[in-house]
């Protein structure tokens, strides 16, 4: 081990101890199903009480107050990770978020700044400002990667009508970003994550191309490098049986078989996605058995991000008086 990296783990110490205590209050699958199985607004929101959460008075109360629970993750990260990086990888997706539904609403002059999200580093705000006059100097410090790829995206979705195109423009940035902040973190263990990343949201598009029956040598257009696949490996005679041959000796495995299903029209997508979510989250627990370094604090932060998502899906499925077992299924897999 070399020195440098004995120092990182070192100053990660504290860190670690306090995320211990952190993951403690995390709610885990006992907590979703009291959530899920609550006869009242009371008592399901009193699980978010006992969290963290705070004191909520009805289901729209509480997803309305999400925002804000995760920008409070969020600060206490940024208070325990001696390295920013490891925050900024988190956050930096909120922003290519926001920039996709800025260009995208500006372009169909529609309603966007409702799906706009808080929580990136860069204020949304400001970048719906930049959206409606890209030529003039931005407010926001948008990186030059950023600026290029969001000007591309425009031009792009102007151009060609086609949203997934621009769309990809930015995927590609964001993740080349990632990408630069896991290795500046020197974490194998974050470079990784993003790459397991990049393989999935690659295996889900071309599913999803191969089942709209659209021509697969058209993969490339769609496709994000950076992963440890190709467009190749994708693109051409894609099967049932040959998808999961590619993915054999893969962590995606689960997920290609899942794929599999999908193109043999047992099944929806919805299983592929689930799948590669839970193959993520699995990756993620390594982070729990951590005794230094900065993984406990990436799987607490990813964690915490999970968490939440799985909270506005049970919060959705009450409001809607869905069954129990109903809004069970919809839930990943948890990280505690």
């Amino acid at each position: 081990m070399s020195k440098k990296k004995k120092i990182q783990e070192m100053d990660y110490l504290y860190a670690v101890a306090r995320v211990r205590a952190l993951e403690n209050k995390l709610i885990g699958t006992d907590g979703y199903r009291r959530m899920a199985e609550a006869r009242t607004e009371e008592e399901a929101l009193k699980v978010l009480l006992e969290a963290g959460y705070g004191e909520f008075t009805s289901f729209e109360n509480a997803i309305a107050g999400l925002p804000a629970k995760r920008e409070e993750n969020f600060a206490l990260a940024r208070k325990l990770a001696p390295d920013q990086n490891l925050v900024d990888l988190f956050l930096i997706r909120y922003d290519y978020h926001n920039l996709k539904a800025v260009i995208k609403g500006e372009a169909a002059g529609t309603e966007y700044r409702s799906t706009l999200s808080y929580a990136g580093k860069l204020p949304a705000d400001k970048l719906a400002d930049w959206a409606k006059a890209p030529a003039n100097k931005p407010e926001v410090a948008m990186t030059p990667l950023m600026m290029n790829a969001a000007l591309e995206a425009r031009e792009v979705l102007a151009r060609t009508g086609d949203p997934r195109l621009s769309d990809t423009v930015l995927d590609r940035a964001c993740f080349k970003e990632m990408l630069a902040m896991a290795e500046a973190l020197g974490s194998e263990f974050a470079v990784n994550y993003v790459k397991l990343q990049i393989d999935g949201i690659n295996l889900k598009t071309a599913v999803r191309m191969k089942r709209m029956g659209e021509d697969m040598y058209l993969l490339p257009q769609y496709f994000i490098e950076g992963g440890k696949g190709s467009a190749a490996d994708l693109r051409g005679d894609l099967t049932p049986e040959t998808l999961v041959a590619k993915y054999d000796l893969s962590p995606l495995r689960p997920a290609a078989e899942a794929g599999s299903a999908a193109l043999r029209g047992e099944t929806g997508v919805a299983p592929l996605d689930m799948a590669v979510d839970n193959i993520l989250m699995d990756y993620l627990k390594a982070g729990k058995y951590a005794a230094f370094g900065e993984k406990a604090v990436f799987g607490y932060v990813a964690a915490c991000e999970a968490e939440l998502t799985a909270v506005q899906t049970i919060l959705a499925g009450k409001i809607a008086e869905l069954p129990a077992e109903a809004i069970l299924e919809r839930l990943r897999d948890t990280y505690v």
